[in-house]
């Protein structure tokens, strides 16, 4: 098998690092809007919905998917492999369950609050899904921060370096 040159390999963990910190920033970017949501303006919760879809579709979406994709480069092109340390399979699993959570829990309420801007009394009526697609968004999004910063503290110190 080939692995990457030195060169190649300071690429792939540039990129992989630029992905990371998109993701990350997105993320934390996200928790802001959400602390931050207005209750009583439909127009500005809907402003917020759409500022919430955006960072979503763009830095967390994009960050999520390089990293899924430099992750696969580093698998296949290193010597670091996909299943040869016990704190890489903990990194697999959390972003694997990361981004299935987030395209199939949290993008649905996400995009579904960003999908009324010519009915704003949406935001605003007791009945909507609004206020259960927020909490759901905070929920799983509170979870996903954690779980990104448990994989950055995994991937600076790689605990349980002991190859498998």
């Amino acid at each position: 098998m080939k692995t990457l040159n030195t060169t190649g390999l300071k690429v792939l963990k540039v990129i992989h690092l630029v992905c990371a910190v998109m993701w990350m920033g997105g993320a934390i970017g996200m928790m802001v809007l959400l602390f931050h949501m207005p209750e009583e303006n439909a127009s500005e919760m809907y402003a917020t919905s759409m500022a919430l879809k955006l960072i979503d579709d763009y830095p967390i979406i994009l960050g999520a998917n390089g990293c899924l994709l430099t992750g696969l480069l580093y698998g296949i092109f290193t010597k670091w492999g996909f299943f040869r340390h016990r704190w890489l399979i903990l990194k697999w699993i959390f972003t694997l369950f990361m981004i299935l959570s987030g395209t199939f829990i949290m993008g649905p309420c996400v995009n579904g609050n960003a999908a009324h801007a010519t009915d704003l009394a949406f935001y605003l009526s007791p009945e909507s899904d609004f206020w259960p697609n927020l909490t759901t968004i905070l929920h799983w999004g509170l979870l996903q921060n954690i779980l990104l910063l448990i994989t950055i503290i995994v991937s600076v110190f790689k605990p349980w370096k002991k190859k498998l």
